[in-house]
């Protein structure tokens, strides 16, 4: 028996949680080594440090590490409830799989709070990075600051 609102396999959420990772990892890579994503190309924009040069690996890490946290931590919490949804008793007396059913919902209601939490942090976050970027008068994110980066028109 499987939930209708959480109906993957482990091999769907893995393959999920991966390809979450890997967005991060295009973008430290290409803004590093290039200077741009495929898509600050195509609106011609590019990443430069302060001084205008190329970005270093370091400041690249700085400026799009945290992204890995916005993609990995929903997929480590869709795995740790992956057992709250699934991990259904076949058989027993009543008392067993009212038990059973009892300690799902806990579970998935912890799971609940904490994703809950995540996102209210998320949120945070999204919001100080913008108030950052409308406060600084290079219209610099906090990460852009944090790594001494800049977006700027490309030639």
């Amino acid at each position: 028996m499987s939930s209708a609102f959480f109906n993957y396999s482990k091999k769907e959420l893995l393959t999920s949680i991966a390809l979450a990772l890997l967005f991060p990892i295009y973008k430290i890579i290409t803004e590093w080594k290039f200077g741009y994503t495929v898509g600050k190309k195509i609106v011609g924009l590019k990443i430069v440090n302060t001084e205008f040069h190329s970005i270093s690996l370091k400041a690249s890490l700085i400026r799009n590490g945290y992204l890995v946290l916005y993609f990995a931590i929903p997929g480590i919490f869709l795995l740790l409830s992956y057992n709250t949804f699934f991990n259904h008793h076949s058989g027993g007396n009543y008392i067993d799989i009212a038990i059973s059913g009892i300690e799902r919902l806990f579970k998935g209601f912890i799971a609940l709070v904490i994703y809950l939490i995540y996102i209210l942090v998320w949120c945070f976050f999204v919001f100080l990075t913008s108030v950052s970027a409308a406060d600084s008068d290079k219209k610099q994110t906090l990460f852009d600051q944090l790594s001494k980066t800049l977006a700027v028109a490309s030639k």
